[in-house]
């Protein structure tokens, strides 16, 4: 599923769940995101972390959130990415962590 949302002209967050971006058919690359910041997002177990790309002006943000459900009687946490990048903010969830969008 992806969704854009506009704020301003030329100004949009672009959400995108993370089975639209393991579709065989998706071309991420259209959206302008690399393979590696693809690889960050999708990877559940993907430590929190920032990383600037200065040659696509790309700033990734992977940040850990609370999973909802508990495990073994305790809380665990799952990353969400943010990514912005020219005049779009991207959001890349997934069911665990789609609350946030919300």
């Amino acid at each position: 599923m992806i969704e854009t949302i506009e704020f301003e002209k030329n100004y949009h967050w672009i959400i995108l769940h993370t089975d639209f971006l393991t579709d065989e058919k998706t071309d991420y690359q259209t959206l302008g995101l690399d393979e590696e910041t693809i690889t960050y997002a999708l990877d559940r177990y993907e430590r929190a972390h920032t990383e600037y790309q200065t040659d696509t002006n790309t700033f990734t943000i992977i940040y850990n959130v609370l999973k909802r459900t508990k495990e073994e009687n305790h809380y665990e946490t799952i990353p969400i990415t943010f990514i912005a990048k020219n005049q779009q903010l991207f959001t890349i969830y997934n069911d665990d962590n789609a609350y946030i969008i919300d």
